[in-house]
């Protein structure tokens, strides 16, 4: 199993995986019966999530293509490429592309070769599925269109990433630097931070989780 999420009414719950199904169940607390699965035969799951107003399911994986799943309708669509980036391009460098592959590079800002959707996640605001791609470049896809807005480069190689509670603000770790004060020796493999943001954890290849603290204001209506 490779993702696992509770839909925002808190009754129905999405597992995906390696398997190309998705999977969703009616949570009772009782018999939690399976609701509905979709196999996607040419998909093996490494991400899949809710979309903000749960009314569909996108999912990701080892591939240049994802798909997403319309639960209003029943309907699974297939995005072939995000288009404005190069993404389900060849992974050959754009100088060795087809001349008409060049000009569409240029008309649309291309250059990326990203072949992978793997590490995807959803902004809480439901504006964007943010895709953790090549050299330390995170890559914005508007939730909907389904194209490329636009592109966030940290330094290093991206390995994590989390929002917070409301979208304002993205955090990245990478193989050289972390977005609050926690140790940069540690290799992180996984990000999460408390809801308005004042405890940072992150999951290195050690033994333990560390905590961290991140001080930003709280909410007006949490004020004192």
């Amino acid at each position: 199993m490779q993702a696992l999420q509770f839909h925002p009414n808190g009754q129905l719950l999405l597992t995906a995986g390696y398997d190309k199904t998705l999977r969703l169940f009616h949570v009772d607390g009782k018999k939690n019966a399976k609701v509905q699965s979709m196999f996607l035969p040419d998909l093996p799951i490494s991400s899949a999530f809710f979309s903000h107003d749960g009314e569909q399911v996108v999912a990701t994986g080892r591939r240049a293509f994802f798909y997403y799943y319309d639960l209003q309708t029943s309907q699974v669509s297939r995005v072939a490429r995000i288009m404005g980036t190069s993404l389900g391009l060849r992974r050959s460098p754009l100088a060795a592309a087809t001349p008409a592959e060049r000009v569409l590079a240029g008309s649309l800002h291309l250059g990326r070769s990203e072949a992978s959707l793997e590490r995807a996640l959803p902004s809480p605001d439901g504006k964007y599925i943010v895709v953790l791609g090549n050299d330390g470049t995170a890559v914005f896809v508007s939730q909907a269109t389904k194209q490329w807005a636009f592109n966030l480069k940290i330094n290093g190689t991206l390995r994590s990433a989390s929002f917070s509670h409301d979208g304002s603000t993205f955090y990245t770790s990478s193989s050289t630097s972390i977005s609050t004060s926690i140790s940069t020796r540690l290799i992180i493999a996984s990000l999460a931070h408390s809801r308005f943001c004042v405890v940072v954890s992150c999951g290195s290849r050690w033994p333990s989780v560390h905590l961290g603290h991140w001080y930003a204001p709280l909410p007006p209506s949490l004020r004192r």
